[in-house]
């Protein structure tokens, strides 16, 4: 049974989550619910919840501020963050850290919460199955506890990892007894291989001077790591990755200096032909900042695919691919923009009453996926099964491929509703005759032009009144392209149920 503790903030909130959560039925016990960060901390210490369903914006020590001291502390758990924002941005931050999913608290059915948390219970007992704390040829310790272990003869270590995309416990155990019998015929001084708690093989390299140049010594280690890299690959037919840490104190805990050798990974994001990577490599190859570098090709993405203008997506993935390409930016930022955009195209398939499992439930976990992968090639191939998983599922649905003429007149609309617009101005706009622009229209988005440009207004004047600024009804009217406020108050009542005053208070 997987122990879950609720933290937020919000009395009602943490009611509502746990009087939704089919305890019981989904095999999962509540060992205790928490109001803020702190208070959450000496829970997570006293029980050691497998998940965490956990608020980001806590007075006190915020969800984030938590989730980084369990990476200081070295507590592992999986945390599910609870959001009262939909936008997709705001959590961006949190999956860096490892965070495993995320709710919309204030929005999210007891199904669709239910469904988050069965998910991530199911992964975490497939990993469980999958792992085994096969025995060390090294004694370690616990993470947590790691200083340095009794054979090393210097107060610096190297961490080296070893990595392949499917590792069974047997691929795991043969690799670590290769290694060992290499070592053994060509022995290079202190190198120590072992397993710890079920992980990758990692070797620690130690017994090195101080006065020792550290480019000099990874220039020699890698070497060494070539050689036992092609002896490998001659025993096993598996893929394998090196990723060596960089130099480390034997003060630094073991976990730091692995993360530091997994993410070495990223200097052979774009070489499909290297299989060692040095973590001091990445500040020569990696400049950018974290910048939303995607939003120049991906600004629209929302507007194609409400449009369905499925050729449009393709292209802006295309010109997207052949400027990562380019100009190779930190593989980091690549797959956040990757993340990004399918989560941008998992809120429009929510708005269609459908969900990223209606393609592959594979599709569910897609921002671990993309996190763990070791290429561009592997993610490139990755995203275009999606797409194309993607557009085959909507046009299943009968959702199909609208016509350019009729995708700028949307354009045209969404740019100018506002105005006092009319069919024949957006006509004349992309040059033909208004009765044919009407007929495509209801043809290719099975709704008149009329209509869509007042459920668009409509569309808007909701966003005003939910952004909490202090507009009037008349000023909203005027905003969204009304003019008449006895026109836009009976045309909102009748698109939402509910006057603008309404709305607004009920927000």
């Amino acid at each position: 049974m997987l122990k879950v503790l609720v933290v937020d903030d919000e009395f009602i909130v943490r009611m509502g989550l746990i009087s939704c959560i089919r305890w019981e039925e989904m095999d999962l016990e509540l060992v205790g619910e928490a109001s803020n960060g702190l208070e959450a901390l000496e829970m997570i210490r006293e029980h050691m919840p497998d998940i965490i369903l956990l608020d980001l914006l806590m007075p006190g020590m915020t969800g984030m501020d938590l989730i980084q001291k369990l990476e200081e502390q070295n507590i592992r758990t999986n945390i599910i963050i609870l959001s009262c924002h939909e936008d997709y941005s705001y959590v961006r931050d949190a999956f860096k850290k490892g965070v495993r999913d995320y709710i919309l608290k204030l929005s999210s059915t007891p199904e669709e919460i239910c469904s988050v948390l069965g998910d991530v219970a199911k992964k975490i007992l497939a990993e469980r199955a999958s792992s085994q704390a096969a025995p060390a040829l090294l004694e370690v310790p616990e993470l947590d506890s790691l200083k340095a272990p009794k054979e090393m003869v210097s107060d610096e270590y190297y961490a080296i990892t070893f990595y392949g995309a499917s590792f069974t416990k047997e691929v795991r155990s043969l690799l670590l007894q290769l290694i060992t019998q290499w070592l053994m015929k060509h022995p290079v001084s202190c190198l120590h291989p072992c397993l710890v708690n079920g992980s990758e093989p990692i070797i620690l390299y130690t017994g090195f001077s101080k006065t020792s140049e550290s480019e000099v010594l990874e220039h020699s280690l890698a070497e060494s790591m070539e050689k036992l890299h092609r002896f490998l690959s001659s025993c096993m037919d598996v893929s394998i990755l090196v990723g060596i840490s960089s130099r480390c104190p034997c003060t630094m805990a073991l976990n730091k200096a692995l993360h530091e050798s997994q993410k070495s990974m990223n200097a052979l994001f774009y070489d499909n032909s290297g299989c060692i990577g040095i973590y001091s490599n990445l500040e020569k190859l990696y400049h950018n900042e974290d910048t939303r570098i995607g939003a120049a090709f991906y600004r629209n993405i929302g507007e194609i695919i409400r449009h369905q203008h499925f050729q449009s997506l393709t292209e802006q993935i295309a010109a997207y691919t052949l400027w990562v390409l380019k100009e190779k930016p930190d593989p980091r930022i690549v797959k956040l923009d990757t993340i990004d955009l399918i989560n941008t195209l998992g809120n429009y398939l929510k708005e269609k009453k459908l969900t990223l499992a209606d393609m592959a439930e594979e599709y569910l976990y897609f921002y671990q996926d993309i996190a763990q992968m070791r290429s561009f090639w592997e993610l490139k191939s990755y995203l275009d099964s999606f797409i194309q998983t993607y557009m085959a599922l909507l046009q299943s649905k009968g959702y199909k491929n609208i016509r350019n003429d009729v995708l700028a007149a949307a354009n045209f609309i969404e740019e100018h509703y506002s105005d006092d617009i009319s069919l024949s101005d957006v006509a004349r706009y992309i040059n033909i005759s208004k009765n044919h622009l009407s007929y495509l229209f209801k043809k290719e988005t099975g709704q008149t032009f009329s209509d869509y440009l007042i459920q668009y207004r409509i569309a808007k004047a909701r966003t005003l009144l939910e952004s909490g600024q202090n507009y009037t009804v008349s000023e909203i009217a005027e905003l969204t392209g009304f003019h008449d406020t006895g026109y836009f108050s009976k045309v909102f009542k009748k698109a939402t149920g509910l006057s603008p005053n309404q709305y607004k208070k009920g927000n």
